[in-house]
């Protein structure tokens, strides 16, 4: 949600991992897929990862009917140093 990117750093630093949950991330703020518009939140997400002292954030799945983009999706998310 926007509040959970707003309180990335004090999540991150009240547990073991986070992940991006880039579907509800979606539906809270009306932000598109376009990988451009979710470059912000993710970078946040690695930062506040990072300066907890966590390993990097997962980011979120690829549903089955979007299996055609897991390849360009996976690669992107990788380059904004997420995993999972």
């Amino acid at each position: 949600s926007a509040l959970g990117i707003e309180a990335a750093l004090d999540i991150a630093r009240s547990c073991s991992r986070i992940a991006f949950g880039v579907g509800d991330f979606r539906r809270d703020t009306g932000m598109s897929a376009d990988p451009v518009v979710l470059a912000y939140p993710r970078a946040r997400l690695v930062i506040a990862s990072r300066a907890a002292g966590l390993p990097a954030p997962i980011d979120g799945p690829t549903l089955r009917d979007q299996m055609r983009h897991l390849a360009r999706e996976t690669e992107t998310a990788k380059a904004a140093g997420m995993t999972g």
